[in-house]
C-alpha cells in the first residue's frame, strides 16, 4: 500500500494498492454566510511536520467564495483583458488562485500509517452554531475553466478500502478520527484473510 500526503495542501491524502485499491481524503469545508473555509488549499502558511510513519499540518482555513461562470462575466473579462492586458493577471491570480489563510478557523491534521491502517486525526476550532461542515469532495477548490465539468472524484471513489469515522462536535470544536483499512481479498473458494493476497508492504511518500 502506498500513501501520498500533500503537506502543503492541508495534508490531503490518497492511498493506493494492488487490484485498483484506491481511497482519498481531501479534508474539510466549513460553510458560513456565503463563504467556504477550506483545508485543501495549497499555501506556504501550513505548519508541517514529517515523521517516520506519517505527517501533520496546522494552520488556518482558507476563505473561498464560489464564482459562477456566466456569459456576462465571461464577456466582461474578455473586454477587461483586451483593455488592460497583462495588468489584470495579478488581480485574477489573487482572487482565484493565491490566497492567505487568514480566517479565524484553526485546522490541525495528523496522518499516521501503521499495521495496514491509515489513521487521520482532524480538529477544527472556532466553529459557531450556524456553520455547516462537510468533507471536501474534490482535491482542489482553485477556479479553472472546467470547474463545472464532471470529474471522477465527484463519485467519492472508495475502492477496496473500508472507511470508518468517529466525530465529536461541540463547544466551538469539531473533531474527527478517520480510519482507512484495506478490505480482505476473497480467494477462489470463498476464503479471505491477511495472507500474501493482501499487500503487507507499506510505503510512505510525503509531498512537501
Amino acid at each position: 500500500m502506498t500513501v501520498l500526503i500533500s503537506t502543503r495542501k492541508g495534508c490531503i491524502l490518497t492511498l493506493a494498492g494492488m487490484d485498483g485499491m484506491l481511497a482519498s481524503d481531501y479534508g474539510w469545508i466549513v460553510r458560513r454566510k456565503g463563504y467556504q473555509y477550506v483545508s485543501h488549499w495549497w499555501t506556504m502558511g501550513w505548519e508541517t511536520k514529517l515523521g517516520v510513519h506519517g505527517a501533520s499540518c496546522a494552520g488556518n482555513l482558507v476563505a473561498h467564495k464560489e464564482h459562477a461562470s456566466t456569459t456576462l462575466k465571461h464577456t466582461a473579462l474578455r473586454i477587461a483583458s483586451f483593455i488592460a492586458g497583462h495588468r489584470i493577471i495579478r488581480l485574477l491570480k489573487k482572487t482565484l488562485i493565491f490566497k492567505d489563510s487568514s480566517s479565524t478557523l484553526r485546522f490541525e491534521r495528523d496522518v499516521s500509517v501503521a499495521d495496514g491502517i491509515v489513521l487521520v486525526r482532524d480538529r477544527i476550532t472556532g466553529i459557531i452554531g450556524t456553520d455547516w461542515i462537510m468533507r471536501a469532495p474534490r482535491s482542489s477548490k482553485r477556479h479553472v475553466a472546467s470547474a463545472d465539468s464532471f470529474h471522477p472524484e465527484d463519485l467519492g471513489i472508495l475502492n477496496g478500502v473500508e472507511r470508518t469515522e468517529d466525530m465529536i462536535h461541540g463547544h466551538g470544536t469539531f473533531e474527527c478520527i478517520t480510519r482507512f483499512r484495506p478490505m480482505p481479498r476473497v480467494r477462489e473458494g470463498g476464503m479471505s484473510g491477511a495472507d500474501p493476497l493482501i499487500p503487507q508492504q507499506q510505503s510512505f511518500k510525503p509531498q512537501i
